[in-house]
């Protein structure tokens, strides 16, 4: 029955995936756009302890949290109190401060995490660090700052003669980087949400809205939870260089998953055609039928068109009932219509099922974009 209901969705649902304003009401947008990322950056190296060595980080953003790995130091002079320090612009941090390790007089940093969510401090005693612990002074001293530039670390003990080697060091920032303008077509941030009013010439659906309210890694990739609030699915998305991918939804099983396909083609030409998955095996052609094309009063938006045909099935038979219990198929046709940068503004959506008709019209009346 899940999979009967996510498929509803298809229908009833993916007829929403473009998004209108309200002439009474328009829409604004500020940017700029972000979204998160999570990149780890690492530096490799071959110097002594005392030391300095700096790492160049070239991405743009602002930091939402970093973790600091000592991925190889060896022979450590675990009599000396050894200090470790993290410098980014202007900002010092300290990582350990007059650590010593007197049971251990040459222990090894091998993959050994500084995190601020770690449970407990360094302890003394090992001959190798290889867990996760927390710094001496937060990380957190960073969130806000833009990660690009310079990052310097500082490995310094008072000792007469040099004694162990830093092999490499990394770092493991989340930060929000900006979309570049006119990159994308859905602005995929924790937290948007786009509201809708909905017309069917009756009273099934009044109003509905999407929210981004998660995001995790699926199919290795990082991606958005796109939810409707009158639905129980949530969608997995991400945003690419040809447009906005569906990576599947949390209803997927083992037998029934739904691989990573090309939800939106963006940017597109008008007269271009691409195919995407709906669900299943089901692939529909879409095609751009325009790219300046005005709609509900917002101009530059461009027109999609897509024609679906939904077998009466073991997976199709609710939205067959919502129609026509006698009907074996529905054929749904949808002209939708996006505005880069804002998403998905609405959709006139035709199915056709047993000779009935059913029209409806989705408009975008308001979002909050982040």
């Amino acid at each position: 029955m899940k999979k009967s209901y996510s498929a509803l969705i298809v229908i009833l649902v993916l007829s929403m995936f473009y998004f209108s304003c309200n002439k009474d009401n328009p829409v604004t947008y500020s940017s700029p756009q972000t979204y998160v990322v999570t990149n780890k950056y690492k530096r490799s190296t071959n110097k002594g302890i005392p030391s300095m060595d700096t790492l160049t980080i070239g991405d743009s953003g602002s930091m939402l949290s970093l973790s600091f790995t000592l991925d190889t130091i060896l022979a450590i002079d675990g009599t000396q109190k050894l200090d470790v320090v993290l410098i980014h612009e202007n900002i010092t941090d300290t990582l350990l401060k007059s650590f010593s390790n007197p049971s251990n007089p040459s222990y090894n940093f091998m993959g050994c995490i500084c995190s601020d969510s770690a449970a407990g401090y360094f302890p003394q005693g090992l001959s190798e660090y290889s867990g996760t612990y927390k710094p001496y002074s937060p990380l957190s001293v960073f969130n806000g700052k833009t990660l690009n530039g310079p990052w310097y670390l500082i490995f310094n003990y008072p000792a007469s003669n040099k004694t162990g080697v830093i092999k490499s060091w990394s770092i493991t920032i989340t930060y929000n980087a900006q979309y570049p303008s006119g990159s994308h077509i859905v602005p995929l941030a924790l937290n948007n949400r786009w509201i809708y009013e909905i017309d069917t010439g009756s009273s099934y659906f009044k109003s509905d809205s999407i929210n981004i309210v998660g995001t995790s890694v699926v199919h290795g990739q990082q991606v958005y939870w796109w939810k409707w609030q009158s639905q129980s699915v949530i969608w997995y998305e991400r945003d690419e260089s040809d447009g906005m991918w569906q990576y599947g939804c949390n209803q997927d099983t083992t037998s029934q998953t739904q691989l990573p396909h090309l939800l939106i083609k963006y940017p597109i030409n008008s007269g271009d055609k691409y195919y995407t998955n709906h669900w299943m095996n089901n692939y529909d052609t879409v095609t751009c039928t325009s790219t300046n094309k005005t709609f509900n009063n917002l101009t530059g938006c461009i027109e999609y068109f897509e024609q679906s045909t939904y077998k009466k099935d073991s997976y199709n038979e609710f939205n067959h009932n919502l129609f026509d219990n006698s009907s074996p198929n529905t054929v749904i046709s949808f002209y939708s219509y996006f505005k880069p940068e804002i998403g998905y503004i609405g959709s006139i959506q035709t199915s056709s099922v047993g000779g009935n008709t059913i029209t409806m019209t989705t408009k975008l009346i308001n979002y909050t974009l982040h």
